[in-house]
């Protein structure tokens, strides 16, 4: 802008000059400097300028840690330091450019459409900072495989506690981003697949399927339900579904099922899952996928 202003200011001078020149104007009376850039800005279109910015949003952001304990580890966590940082959107409007018409009177801009362009950008403002730590106070065992997990979150100056995995309720008291839980009662978790296995043979008359279950000391006097489905394989085509078994039994170290069935030639195997019935852990149904396959000429 201003180099326009100083192009037009000694174009305004030169004009002055060359009808002194013509009409014996005296060089002692001066130019009004101030008259031409008056008469030149005249001239000039408007240039946009953007208006106050204003706030667009405001948010904290989310800093979290996860606290894991099994049963071998330290009842009191380390500690770790979380961050929340407020955000803010700062926006402009500012119209949109003036472009020159070449078919406008005047070769100058035409008509603006009086749309607005939003320009924002998103910048820190403050920040938060606190150490998290989880403690489990009071007595309490966990099973060999059972894990607690707990998520601690900062958002801004709050900090929150979050129990993702749990096998007790607890009472829970806060100071800062300190945690101490205290243990109340026992709660079920979800049955594993951790200590169990299962395999087929065939022997060409029988058909039998064992389980080997390493977990059932925890579960005595407890039951389990297996089910097992005897599947044949083709290989271009879809399975079989040929038998299904679902049978509950008392917790033990070995589980057997025998089925002396007629197959028809070809490559059989067990699909097959258990579910826990007891009081120590949830019902839930736990997949353990196919055993190898066995043939039948």
């Amino acid at each position: 802008m201003l180099k326009k202003n100083t192009v037009l200011v000694l174009a305004a001078v030169a004009g002055l000059a060359v009808s002194g020149w013509s009409a014996g104007v005296s060089f002692d009376q001066g130019v009004d400097l101030k008259a031409a850039v008056a008469a030149s800005a005249d001239k000039l279109p408007d240039v946009p300028e953007a208006s106050s910015k204003y706030i667009g949003r405001i948010y904290e952001t989310k800093d979290c840690a996860t606290f894991t304990f099994t049963p071998g580890s330290p009842l009191k966590s380390g500690a770790v330091q979380l961050t929340s940082t407020e955000m803010i959107e700062e926006c402009y409007d500012v119209p949109e450019p003036v472009h020159p018409q070449p078919n406008h009177p005047g070769g100058g801009p035409g008509p603006r459409s009086g749309e607005k362009m939003q320009n924002c950008y998103t910048r820190p403002g403050h920040s938060w900072h606190q150490y998290a730590q989880v403690n489990i106070t009071g007595s309490r065992e966990l099973l060999p495989w059972e894990t607690e997990s707990f998520e601690v979150c900062m958002q801004g100056s709050s900090v929150d506690l979050y129990q993702a995995m749990h096998a007790y309720n607890y009472s829970v008291s806060q100071s800062g981003g300190q945690f101490d839980l205290t243990p109340l009662y026992k709660i079920p978790t979800p049955a594993v697949a951790n200590g169990v296995s299962g395999s087929v043979s065939y022997d060409g008359k029988l058909i039998t399927f064992s389980v080997t279950d390493q977990l059932a000391q925890y579960y005595n006097g407890e039951k389990i339900q297996i089910t097992a489905k005897l599947i044949q394989d083709h290989t271009f085509w879809f399975d079989d579904l040929i038998a299904q078994q679902d049978a509950v039994v008392d917790s033990a170290e070995q589980y057997t099922l025998i089925s002396n069935r007629t197959l028809a030639s070809g490559r059989y195997f067990v699909q097959w899952g258990f579910k826990r019935i007891s009081a120590i852990s949830k019902d839930n149904y736990v997949n353990m996928g196919n055993t190898s396959t066995f043939d039948v000429k």
